[in-house]
């Protein structure tokens, strides 16, 4: 009996100290939301952090020469970066506290076929308590409604290191706002002589929307 208790306090003690670093991510968002329409060239800034929770430096690599903490950002089918892989000069890591730069942290690469970001741990710790704020600029490549709200990312967390705990995601979407575009009216008529119009149905959406 004696044997069985101090065998369960092991495993329950080594359960509790099973990670030595634990790393999340959070507070994901896109600025302006709802965001400018494709027909407007639509665009804005996409963010999110990602947190140390343990007290505990997150090392890398890990295997030799493996990224511990990887990133993988999933930016779907209705936004894409600006520029494509040249936009990736252009994504900002800092302290979200203090704002001092945090890029020499994380190698960054972008899948222009998948829409893939991908920010991949360099030999770099990421520091204990870590508060690392993650910005990135978008385009709106596709509309969408309110009610369908498909116009944002999806950021996943993964470690290899056996000691790390890396789980969740954060993902934020919103929707592109309505755009109403005036046609210019052409109407030759003598000097004096009165011009008939309807500016109603003279615009158009490019929705497809009643203007009213």
């Amino acid at each position: 009996m004696i044997r069985k208790i101090t065998f369960l306090i092991t495993f329950l003690c080594c359960v509790q100290i099973g990670y030595g670093q634990s790393v999340n991510l959070t507070d994901a968002s896109i600025s302006p939301a709802p965001l400018p329409s494709v027909q407007v060239n639509g665009s804005g800034q996409a963010s999110f952090r990602l947190q140390e929770t343990s007290g505990s430096p997150v090392t890398s690599p890990v295997f030799g020469s493996e990224p511990n903490v990887t990133i993988t950002v999933d930016l779907g089918d209705w936004i894409d970066l600006p520029n494509g892989i040249a936009s990736l000069s252009t994504i900002t890591i800092v302290d979200a506290g203090s704002g001092d730069d945090r890029s020499s942290i994380f190698t960054r690469s972008y899948d222009e076929t998948s829409r893939i970001l991908k920010f991949e741990q360099t030999s770099e710790d990421i520091p204990d308590d870590a508060n690392i704020l993650f910005t990135f600029p978008i385009k709106v490549i596709q509309n969408s409604s309110e009610a369908e709200a498909n116009n944002g990312f999806n950021a996943n967390i993964a470690a290899l290191g056996s000691d790390t705990n890396a789980e969740g995601n954060a993902a934020f979407f919103t929707w592109t706002t309505n755009t109403t575009t005036a046609v210019n009216d052409f109407n030759n008529t003598y000097a004096g002589n009165a011009v008939s119009g309807n500016v109603l149905t003279n615009d158009y959406d490019l929705e497809g929307d009643t203007q009213l």
